[in-house]
């Protein structure tokens, strides 16, 4: 067999190839792209629930703008040696994913919230003296691991099944009391630590206790308002030397989530100031609720920092027909109160330039968002009446319109820039595989005018 140009042919030849090639690479890259740090392990009940010790559960999160099937993922333990879960369902983008252990006394993980995926766990669980966990892809790339071999890294806790939790930062602290299952966990940062004088004595950080979510003990609304008048004739309050100010207030919470109300509600708080605040026996109270008032223990916001707090840690009711939502100095005296009306199902009461009003552009944690356009549209019909009054004895000049309006974050940049250059890459490929198509016809052509 003769071909009319021989040299066009071989050039030819190597063309397709090095398409096919760059084809190859630039798939496995991508594919490559996609799962690594896609899906994290987020939190870990490794001590049980309340409820039981053998109802454990492993929160997983979906860090990125698409949906990721996890169809033949699997988790195992003790470093790979043992498999606890093989998952089935898919995860939405930036979204949750629960994966519950269940028994013969315990045949729901978490009360109120059906896991995407449950079983025995192995059959023994997950070890109280610590494991070394494993996220595995369907075809075996490891996607994520926790190693929390020896003693769990010494987080979370088992006496008062406070959870296992991932910060923002990637680092592990102990959780809420029954943690945050399919929810954003309870700090979106690691806590910074206190100030102190200078002659105190530094406490080492492994030694600090994480006490931030002691479980209030439950009162009668006749008993908070005691409290309250009371508070400031208790004998040696922990925070002597607490300042009165307009820096910290609350600035969104919302009473009534689409998704179970004991382990979704949260309230937000923010320090608007240039300087840190002690809040070390501050309180968040609510007046119709028979329930709090939650007091703060060791705890310092930094400079125009977000602070969210839900209520499995707090143990506040927000009443879903209306109430009045406090923050309360340590001697007992109001820092602020917020009357809300009766909220709609799925949104925020939010603080937005000066201004309360319901939105269901719901940002726990960051600066926050008016309604949707579509919900400006109708917010003409809807009572947004509110009663707020903040202390005035105060030095600060901080007003609420100084709250920051939202922008990207660094991360949130970054997201952005991975998702447009995935479209950039699919557009490469349309056109390799139009190219390709292309050699095939050429190809065709030089077969057909071959010379015998």
């Amino acid at each position: 067999m003769k071909f009319k140009c021989k040299k066009c042919f071989i050039a030819f030849g190597v063309f397709i190839t090095l398409v096919i090639l760059g084809l190859f690479f630039i798939l496995n890259t991508q594919a490559a792209s996609a799962q690594s740090g896609s899906v994290v392990i987020n939190e870990i009940a490794w001590m049980g629930t309340t409820e039981s010790p053998y109802c454990e559960w492993i929160e997983l999160f979906n860090t990125t703008d698409s949906e990721v099937d996890l169809l033949g993922w699997k988790i195992y333990e003790q470093g790979g040696d043992v498999l606890i879960m093989e998952l089935t369902q898919k995860i939405a983008p930036n979204n949750y994913y629960l994966v519950g252990r269940v028994t013969n006394s315990c045949p729901d993980a978490v009360l109120d919230i059906t896991a995407d995926d449950a079983g025995s766990f192995g059959g023994s669980g997950l070890s109280n003296s610590g494991e070394y966990l494993k996220l595995l892809s369907a075809d075996e790339v490891l996607i994520d691991s926790v190693d929390g071999a020896d003693n769990w890294m010494d987080v979370g806790d088992n006496s008062t099944k406070a959870t296992m939790e991932r910060t923002n930062e990637g680092t592990w602290q102990t959780g809420p009391v029954g943690g945050t299952p399919r929810a954003q966990n309870s700090f979106l940062t690691t806590e910074p630590e206190p100030e102190t004088e200078p002659e105190t004595e530094q406490v080492p950080e492994e030694e600090i206790k994480e006490e931030e979510y002691e479980q209030p003990k439950e009162s009668t609304k006749e008993e908070i308002d005691q409290n309250t008048e009371n508070l400031a004739e208790d004998e040696e309050p922990t925070n002597n030397n607490f300042t009165q100010t307009n820096d910290i207030k609350i600035t969104e919470f919302i009473p009534w989530p689409k998704d179970a109300d004991a382990q979704n509600e949260w309230i937000e708080i923010y320090n608007a100031g240039e300087k840190s605040y002690d809040l070390t026996n501050w309180m968040l109270a609510v007046q119709e609720g028979k329930s709090g008032p939650f007091t703060f223990t060791e705890v310092t916001i930094s400079p125009k920092e977000y602070r969210v707090f839900w209520r499995p840690a707090t143990k506040l009711t927000l009443i879903n027909t209306g109430d009045t939502l406090k923050l309360l100095y340590p001697d007992g005296s109001e820092a602020q109160f917020i009357t809300y009306p009766k909220p709609p199902n799925g949104q925020s009461y939010a603080l937005v330039a000066g201004e309360w009003m319901w939105t269901d552009n719901m940002t726990p944690g960051y600066a926050n968002l008016p309604p949707s356009t579509k919900q400006e549209d109708t917010k003409d019909q809807q009572n947004k009446t509110v009663s707020s009054q903040t202390s005035n004895n105060t030095d600060s000049s901080n007003s609420e319109e100084e709250i920051e309006e939202k922008t990207l974050t660094a991360e949130e940049f970054s997201a952005q820039i991975s998702k447009n250059s995935n479209n950039t890459g699919f557009i490469v490929i349309f056109i390799l595989v139009g190219i390709l198509s292309l050699g095939a016809g050429i190809w065709f052509i030089l077969l057909k005018n071959k010379n015998l």
